[in-house]
């Protein structure tokens, strides 16, 4: 997992605001099969959108966007 925790993250964007499509860790793009839950927070004005998501390799993952900073950010990742 980077140091830093951000990612790059090919994303669409529905009425509810972005959707995580695929990840890119270690120069490699791994997609995500399903979304298994999604909320949002806020930032003082910010709204921070939280993913529960399940990847292609069938690790569950835990994401974040930060629309304050623009960054997507990996919360949770169990690599075996």
């Amino acid at each position: 997992m980077p140091d830093n925790n951000y990612i790059s993250t090919l994303v669409k964007f529905d009425k509810s605001g972005p959707v995580p499509l695929a990840i890119k860790l270690d120069n490699r793009r791994i997609d995500i099969d399903r979304i298994t839950y999604r909320w949002v927070t806020h930032r003082g004005a910010y709204a921070v959108y939280h993913f529960s998501a399940v990847l292609s390799s069938k690790l569950p993952v835990k994401l974040t966007f930060d629309s304050g900073n623009l960054k997507w950010n990996i919360e949770n990742l169990v690599e075996t």
